[in-house]
């Protein structure tokens, strides 16, 4: 803070992980750094996930250890379309949805991470980021037979009593 006029927000991950020396800025006397608690820094992991909750953001702080935090993947996610949901002013590294100016959404696919080694996808996540695993296509389709079987049940049950009845 400069004054009480000028705010400036940097991003020292990006000025120090990753050597962005524009972030580096220079101080004049009495301006204030404020570097927030990390103890107040959570992600947000839901959907198809084994635990899905809020995690502590510590050090590691990976799309896949977020995912690895909240137990892995159940047997129902979509693999190909995890999203990863950030307030678009907290973040200009990824790319602005045009129809929410104020969130961001970045879609991953694991597969293609995992298998195609893309690490660069593996995305940093900062606090209040929201990291989504939907259910996959097959999966809604077996919840929705499963919630259709008793019923399925209940006519061959009647159908059987009414022929053995004849």
């Amino acid at each position: 803070m400069r004054g009480n006029r000028l705010i400036v927000w940097i991003d020292l991950r990006e000025l120090l992980d990753r050597g962005n020396l524009n972030l580096n800025i220079e101080l004049a006397p009495g301006d204030v750094v404020y570097v927030p608690d990390p103890d107040d820094a959570f992600i947000y992991v839901l959907g198809e996930v084994q635990r899905p909750g809020s995690y502590y953001l510590g050090g590691n702080n990976s799309l896949l250890n977020a995912i690895g935090l909240a137990g892995g993947l159940t047997e129902n996610a979509d693999v190909d379309a995890v999203r990863i949901v950030r307030d678009a002013r907290a973040d200009s590294a990824l790319s602005r949805d045009a129809g929410a100016p104020e969130r961001v959404l970045a879609t991953v696919d694991l597969d293609e991470l995992r298998e195609g080694g893309r690490y660069a996808r593996n995305l940093a996540l900062q606090a209040e980021d929201v990291v989504y695993v939907p259910r996959s296509g097959v999966a809604t389709f077996n919840y929705y037979l499963r919630m259709l079987n008793p019923f399925a049940q209940v006519f061959v049950i009647g159908n059987s009593f009414r022929g053995g009845g004849n």
